[in-house]
């Protein structure tokens, strides 16, 4: 019963490795698919600072600009087995890592579950007011100002809880091994990521595209270790 229930374990840490480095991947596209995609369609990241300007390209590229949220929940889904799967090779390798990997494991999931959740907000909403702005409706700028920021306070909170869980993974990993490459890494990113996110919540620099890139890297390590540990 025992060796079948690992057995079930390793399939599950190997799977979820494997959606990781796919989480990853798709990092990488839709960072690819925001400059160069959508960038050849006329967005520019000033728009982001003119709300009018803004709904009025999103009415005009609804699709295009509809695809981009759908790249972001992808990216949520992917990586919900992660968290668990993680904490599972934390009691695998140490019993004293026990309660680190439950509390690990519930920020990491509720992390992806609020990107996963801010996704949704923005493919839903931003069509829907950039329509009703370029119909000249009633409050429709104030309308969607008020769901951009329900869903981008949804996105932030969300990416802190997974620089937590990445920084309790890369904690876990130095405690054993001071000198884990992995480890350390984790933790660089961790407080980078608190950084960055606090930064961009209070408007004083926006670096998410290089937290994106380092965010891919980061999936794309963890899910290669998830899958030899599943060896």
């Amino acid at each position: 019963m025992n060796s079948e229930h690992r057995k079930v374990n390793q399939h599950f840490i190997r799977m979820a490795g494997t959606f990781s480095i796919m989480a990853g991947i798709f990092v990488l596209a839709s960072i690819f698919y925001v400059f160069v995609v959508l960038g050849s369609m006329g967005l520019e990241f000033s728009m982001f600072e003119d709300t009018k300007a803004l709904l009025t390209w999103i009415d005009a590229n609804k699709l295009a600009y509809s695809i981009l949220w759908v790249h972001y929940a992808i990216i949520g889904v992917l990586m919900l087995p992660a968290p668990l799967a993680a904490s599972q090779v934390f009691r695998q390798h140490s019993n004293r890592s026990s309660s680190m990997a439950t509390v690990s494991y519930l920020v990491g999931l509720c992390g992806f579950y609020l990107l996963i959740i801010a996704s949704i907000v923005f493919f839903t909403i931003s069509p829907i007011t950039a329509k009703a702005f370029t119909l000249g409706t009633n409050n429709s700028l104030l309308l969607h100002e008020i769901f951009v920021a329900l869903g981008m306070q949804f996105r932030l909170f969300g990416e802190f809880m997974i620089g937590l869980w990445i920084a309790g993974i890369g904690i876990h990993r130095v405690r054993k091994n001071k000198i884990d490459s992995f480890g350390w890494y984790c933790v660089v990113f961790a407080v980078s990521s608190t950084i960055i996110t606090i930064a961009k919540s209070f408007n004083l620099f926006d670096w998410e595209p290089l937290l994106g890139m380092a965010l891919a890297f980061t999936y794309i390590w963890l899910g290669w270790i998830m899958r030899q540990k599943s060896k």
